[in-house]
């Protein structure tokens, strides 16, 4: 069972992102709030970012179903 190259791709690049989100808004509880307020909307298009990458993915999906269980696995695996 292999996916192809770009749902793998759309995979791992949403979840760096996740992660560098993540990140980025445990960073922004230890400044001071004006520049917490300046890095807010960064934050945000990261997030929107991520919201559009999900959307592409579904779509990618939807048009590119998984592939198929191998027939070694029993029902019980798949």
């Amino acid at each position: 069972m292999v996916f192809d190259g770009v749902a793998r791709t759309l995979h791992w690049l949403m979840a760096l992102l996740l992660l560098a989100i993540f990140l980025f808004g445990l960073q922004l509880e230890d400044l001071p709030l004006a520049e917490r307020m300046e890095q807010i909307p960064v934050h945000a298009s990261l997030g929107l970012t991520l919201l559009a990458l999900v959307f592409i993915r579904l779509g990618w999906r939807w048009r590119h179903p998984a592939p198929l269980y191998p027939d070694s696995m029993t029902a019980r695996r798949k």
